[in-house]
């Protein structure tokens, strides 16, 4: 699912929302890969979440794609946590690559 699955799922959620729609996820890197370069080739904005740990080149790889990187203290859970709650507040479209209780359909894709 990661780099393709993503990119492919935003490609949908432009399809049905629009090209104002700003997607989000947390990663740890291919995710967010996969979810920026979707996001730029739809045209929409797009949020990354990663853990104190990821690397600043990937970081600097997935900004160059033209998401905007947010870090978080903690690991991969604790971006998990922020994207979630940041994607509530703003009304952003959670494209994760693991499920919880309520969101499994993407994941299982």
């Amino acid at each position: 699912f990661k780099p393709l699955g993503s990119a492919l799922v935003v490609e949908e959620v432009v399809a049905g929302s629009g090209a104002g729609v700003t997607v989000a996820c947390a990663s740890d890197g291919n995710h967010a890969i996969g979810l920026a370069w979707g996001a730029r080739r739809a045209g929409c904005g797009a949020v990354v979440f990663l853990g104190a740990a990821v690397s600043r080149r990937m970081s600097e790889r997935i900004e160059e794609l033209g998401a905007r990187v947010v870090r978080v203290e903690g690991g991969y859970e604790e971006s998990i946590a922020a994207c979630r709650a940041e994607a509530a507040k703003r009304g952003w479209v959670v494209i994760q690559d693991v499920a919880w209780d309520g969101y499994e359909e993407v994941p299982l894709r």
